[in-house]
């Protein structure tokens, strides 16, 4: 069935973060709900309006359609944050339920990632015009120092780019610099800082088991594709859909090289050649870190614990 003809058959079920991207939620929502008005798209408009409501929300939906072959579509606006929430209530139980995605954050990296028109009225024209789900690929890991089970769309950070996130989040700047459309500059102001907080450490890593020790690891990021940080193609080869993951480590290095390396990173990608990038490619990855570090996935903090993490790719349905 084509994509506009499924889609006006069984309607769209919208999720709508109002938060995202310092109140763009809110503002891409409006837009989208006219424009399904002025389509007569029949839609169900739900919003997400605190930490835990996505999984209710999603719970509510899957309990009214999970079994249903004629189910409307599952349309998120919102961040990478937002998105991340919602491949988590899905879960492995409704994995066969194809997830659509409207970006509305700060850094919106998976869009990027699956070249998803950045305007909100293209994007959804686009969305109508798809006519069958794509398979998209998702990283998945377990911690065995603890019970986390959880899913990642962009990247797993730990050490220097989770301090980041950590910094950039609690500044009060951010909030700010977001509605101006200045997002990038609350992390650029928070990497110079994260650089005097963060510590290096010690990680031993399983790379399709084959062992890898660096004492001084400063950077580690496991990622789906190539962007973190609203852009920054920190491993330009990764894809979303080639079955591997991407893993990348930095030692601690002088801040000037540290500078350096993020001027090449966004100056062509030239950072690939640099002796103190290391970039591998794996099916699955296991991560030892012995002492407390930041963790981040998806741009969300996951607090300063100590690792011991098997991660491998898993596909999921996407309507994009």
């Amino acid at each position: 069935m084509e994509g506009i003809a499924r889609v006006n058959k069984n309607g769209i079920y919208l999720v709508i973060n109002p938060a995202a991207g310092g109140g763009k939620g809110a503002r891409v929502g409006e837009q989208i709900t006219i424009a399904l008005k002025e389509r007569n798209i029949k839609y169900e408009c739900v919003e997400s309006n605190y930490a835990g409501d996505m999984k209710n929300i999603i719970n509510n939906y899957c309990e009214k359609y999970g079994v249903e072959i004629a189910r409307p579509l599952l349309l998120i606006i919102g961040g990478d944050g937002t998105l991340n929430e919602a491949i988590q209530s899905l879960g492995k139980r409704y994995s066969n339920i194809p997830l659509s995605y409207i970006a509305a954050g700060s850094g919106n990296d998976f869009a990027r990632s699956v070249d998803l028109p950045k305007k909100p009225l293209q994007a959804l024209a686009h969305i109508l015009a798809v006519k069958q789900p794509k398979w998209i690929e998702v990283g998945h890991y377990k911690n065995q120092m603890g019970s986390e089970d959880s899913y990642f769309i962009n990247n797993l950070g730990l050490g220097f780019d989770a301090m980041i996130v950590k910094l950039a989040n609690e500044s009060l700047a951010k909030k700010w610099l977001n509605k101006l459309g200045l997002g990038t500059l609350s992390y650029v102001f928070a990497l110079l800082k994260s650089y005097f907080k963060q510590a290096s450490y010690r990680i031993t890593l399983s790379i399709d088991g084959q062992i890898k020790t660096f004492d001084t690891a400063f950077l580690v990021t496991i990622t789906n594709h190539p962007y973190f940080g609203g852009g920054v193609a920190i491993a330009p080869s990764a894809s979303n859909s080639d079955g591997l993951l991407d893993l990348v480590v930095v030692p601690k290095i002088t801040l000037a090289k540290l500078v350096w390396l993020f001027i090449r990173m966004l100056s062509g990608g030239h950072h690939v050649l640099s002796k103190d990038y290391h970039h591998y490619q794996a099916e699955s990855i296991k991560v030892t870190i012995e002492v407390p570090v930041e963790g981040q996935r998806d741009g969300e903090t996951l607090g300063k614990k100590a690792y011991q993490i098997s991660i491998k790719s898993e596909k999921r349905q996407m309507w994009l």
